[in-house]
């Protein structure tokens, strides 16, 4: 599932007909991942390129985005969001993540309005997570199932800027009668005014680690 679609694209850029519809297809793939990385999305795994779409993660304690609240060890924060699912949590100090250490899905409830806290229980035989960095694993999945409309319309303006700028790459400007159009002779990979569009939806550890 890509971020949008080629027929939503071609319905809102200027100039695009239906023969443009591999080309925008091509582009949306393009955009997906420079999107992702910038809102501060990580690689689901080695090989795979950051997304905004639904996948699977196993990460740890002390990754960019995965912290415990030191004055409340029953509080993990993760990242990316939203989460729709955790597999399982493992800790171990030893950091070997064997079949032992992992923690009762009994002992812990997710919350936050992204599902990205998840909070051992007042009862739970858990009791706490350990501090030290790295001694606990979390493989869940997160990302979204159903792209939000800001999103998407984001998303739309950077296909739109890339659509317009394959015929102008290179160029300082444009003369059309009487108006002079300037460009970027190395355009930014996303415009300023879709890095504001996209602004919401960047992870807090985007901003820290910039």
């Amino acid at each position: 599932m890509a971020l949008i679609t080629a027929i939503e694209a071609r319905n809102n850029i200027k100039g695009a007909v239906g023969a443009d519809d591999t080309l925008l297809a091509v582009l949306i793939g393009y955009a997906g991942p420079i999107i992702a990385s910038y809102l501060g999305y990580p690689p689901a795994s080695a090989s795979a390129a950051p997304t905004l779409e639904s996948a699977s993660y196993t990460r740890r304690s002390g990754d960019p985005g995965v912290f415990l609240d030191d004055e409340d060890t029953t509080r993990l924060y993760l990242e990316p969001y939203p989460i729709t699912a955790i597999a399982s949590i493992r800790e171990d100090e030893t950091q070997v993540f064997a079949s032992s250490s992992v923690v009762a899905s009994a002992d812990y409830e997710q919350r936050g309005s992204r599902g990205q806290i998840v909070r051992l229980k007042p009862l739970s035989a858990h009791g706490s997570f350990t501090l030290d960095r790295g001694s606990i694993q979390i493989a869940f999945t997160a990302g979204y199932t159903t792209v939000p409309d800001a999103l998407k319309w984001a998303t739309i303006q950077y296909v739109a800027y890339m659509f317009g700028q394959r015929t102008r790459r290179g160029m300082r400007s444009v003369s059309e009668g009487a108006m002079t159009t300037a460009y970027d002779a190395a355009p930014l990979p996303i415009p300023p005014e879709v890095k504001r569009l996209l602004s919401p939806f960047r992870l807090a550890s985007a901003y820290i680690h910039a």
